[in-house]
């Protein structure tokens, strides 16, 4: 197992250097933060955040593992001293990969390191994927866009022409265009890049 880097957050000092040494001896390079501030003040590159939900959390518990996943671009792993299910539900609901119940044992966070990696795997993927699909879509004229992504929410070539007022016609020649220019060889294929590109009616 390669060395994974894991950003602790807790406010308690002997409970962060007690899981940092603990990740340590499982493998892990654990660096150490008390508060979601001083941990976001940091350019995090790589790893994962592990952290004490009542750390980051806030009285209603809606929204914490989003914003700590959008200020630090890391998946998050929570652990708490007695994990209430509601909460625990929500904050898998907003992407937590794990949700351990403090002390975590060594298996645990065996576990932990192992499934970090594999979702690590997936998230560079998915990336490299979006990267590329941007990159695609940045070809597209304004039109073409629009038509496209009418295309990829499902619109026939008559229904994309009633919506922007266009002709069938005119609309099948920019979907030709905007196909061979994402190199789109269907309408699967053009729905594939134009998820991963994030291309939606609400960016027409």
């Amino acid at each position: 197992m390669r060395r994974v880097r894991v950003h602790v957050l807790d406010a308690n000092p002997l409970r962060r250097a007690q899981l940092a040494r603990a990740l340590n001896e499982a493998g892990a390079h654990a660096e150490i933060y008390e508060s979601e501030d001083e941990l976001c003040a940091r350019a995090l590159i790589s790893g994962f955040i592990t952290a004490d939900h009542d750390t980051f959390g806030t009285d209603t518990g809606q929204g914490d593992v989003i914003r700590l996943m959008e200020k630090t671009g890391l998946p998050v792993s929570i652990y708490s001293d007695e994990p209430a299910l509601a909460r625990v539900v929500r904050a898998m609901l907003e992407g937590a990969f794990d949700y351990m119940s403090w002390p975590i044992s060594k298996a645990k966070l065996v576990d932990l390191l192992r499934n970090s990696e594999h979702l690590e795997q997936t998230l560079t993927q998915e990336l490299k994927a979006r990267t590329e699909a941007l990159e695609l879509l940045a070809y597209l004229s304004p039109r073409e866009r629009e038509v496209l992504s009418l295309a990829a929410e499902g619109h026939s070539n008559k229904s994309t022409a009633r919506v922007l007022d266009l002709s069938p016609r005119t609309v099948e020649i920019h979907r030709s265009k905007a196909f061979k220019k994402i190199n789109a060889r269907s309408v699967a294929d053009a729905i594939r890049i134009c998820l991963q590109g994030g291309l939606s009616q609400q960016q027409r």
